[in-house]
């Protein structure tokens, strides 16, 4: 007699069939490009006249654009290049984002597969192992396939490369190889205003002196941004005006319209987990906490090498300490210049100041929490707590796509999986001399 298939313990159909308060939820994400971008029609003039050369086949110019995060960068850039192909415009344009490929190999790389797509070739994905030569070689062959003409390469995050020759290999590749009839222009698109400054004469001369500015929106700016992608966004009557104009308010004070929309997204899906069909003010309320801390996370993801081992030490220390997850400072400093040596050697090692100096902003990004503690004669000691959840740091701190990264990831890794199979470490005390991580 065969064995009957147990039933499902949930309506499955109902749970994918539930109604959605969304109609196009793309609209609310960073990657989403609309068809009209409000508040930034000075930057969109500036862009576009900077890159016009391209219709006429002439040489358009490098320069910068920079402003904080969340201000529109990005997405205007992405506008101004998809309108000028929408023009016809024949010139080949790319757009390769550096934080998700910062070395060389994976710039090139990124770079050779769109010049390829753009000629009908099929070009096999290669973005470690080849060294510089053959990765400028490829790139070459192929300009020479296309035929030419002018050039015009986005470096968006631009601030994340790892060498700044990159900018500069790129604007002086055509006439370094005897490409006569080709111009690159690079545009940078940078969340560090300074990042031009720190280049030296030679290098600044090949960048067009005037800059595109973005300024951090305003309240009623953020207003009518969230008031424009929500309605793309959102089913008719899914959400009030007066809900949106709060979510810019609340989560607006800083300038930053991803995180407004990051906000009003959140607050949809709770919505719709709740089998809601408005947003209510709960669920934005809700959203806004969420929203709060990934955007803590965000800010932590995009730190330098240095900070995120400071962090996985006071992770590990607080692991390893169970319920209180109370650690001591001191612990955290060996377990970091253990873990540091491992990674980047001895030479990178910093002082225990400089550390205090990390805990301090990770502090006013609510991922830690810091209090002195005070033990009579022995002293005191700075206490440390984690008050972001364990596995999103862990998932934070492998979520790097930096190939430099590979040592670390490997040790943090370790742990992820002792703390998923066990709940918790054993003490790992690290010697002195000590140069892996068990």
């Amino acid at each position: 007699m065969g064995m009957s298939t147990p039933a499902m313990a949930f309506d499955f159909d109902a749970i994918v069939n539930r109604s959605t308060v969304f109609r196009n939820q793309a609209a609310l994400h960073d990657a989403y490009v609309p068809n009209v971008m409000p508040q930034r029609e000075e930057q969109i003039i500036k862009i576009t006249t900077l890159l016009a050369d391209v219709a006429s086949g002439g040489i358009p110019s490098s320069f910068l654009v920079s402003g904080p995060p969340g201000t529109g960068k990005s997405a205007t850039v992405h506008f101004v290049v998809r309108q000028l192909k929408k023009k016809g415009v024949q010139a080949f344009m790319t757009i390769v984002n550096c934080r998700q490929g910062r070395t060389f190999s994976a710039i090139f790389s990124d770079i050779a597969q769109a010049l390829a797509s753009q000629i009908g070739k099929r070009e096999k994905v290669i973005k470690s192992g080849l060294g510089r030569r053959e990765h400028v070689r490829r790139i070459v062959e192929l300009v020479k396939e296309f035929g030419g003409g002018p050039m015009v390469i986005v470096l968006d995050e631009v601030d994340c490369i790892d060498d700044k020759d990159i900018i500069f290999d790129l604007i002086r590749l055509p006439q370094n190889n005897g490409l006569e009839n080709a111009w690159i222009s690079v545009v940078g698109v940078s969340n560090d205003p300074t990042f031009y400054d720190s280049f030296d004469a030679s290098s600044q001369s090949s960048f067009e002196k005037e800059r595109v500015i973005f300024p951090k929106y305003n309240c009623d700016q953020l207003k009518a941004i969230a008031v424009s992608r929500a309605e793309v966004a959102f089913k008719p009557g899914a959400i009030d005006y007066g809900l949106i104009s709060r979510a810019a308010a609340k989560a607006g004070d800083d300038g930053d319209a991803r995180r407004v929309l990051q906000v009003l997204e959140s607050a949809g899906r709770i919505a719709q987990q709740q089998n809601c069909q408005k947003v209510m003010e709960w669920h934005l309320t809700d959203a806004l906490g969420r929203v709060e801390v990934d955007a803590a996370l965000e800010s932590f993801r995009g730190m330098p090498l240095p900070q995120r081992i400071v962090m996985a030490a006071v992770l590990v220390r607080s692991l390893e300490a169970g319920k209180t997850g109370k650690v001591d400072s001191d612990d955290v400093y060996k377990l970091y210049t253990a873990m540091c040596t491992r990674v980047l050697g001895p030479d990178a090692v910093h002082t225990d100041r400089w550390m205090g100096d990390v805990l301090t902003e990770f502090d006013s990004l609510r991922l830690t929490r810091r209090r002195l503690d005070y033990r009579g004669r022995h002293g005191r000691s700075n206490v440390i707590t984690l008050i972001a959840k364990p596995e999103d740091l862990l998932k934070t701190l492998l979520s790097s796509n930096d190939d430099g990264d590979k040592d670390f990831k490997e040790i943090v890794g370790k742990y992820q999986k002792a703390f998923e199979t066990e709940g918790k470490l054993q003490p790992v005390v690290p010697t002195p001399k000590q140069t892996t991580i068990a």
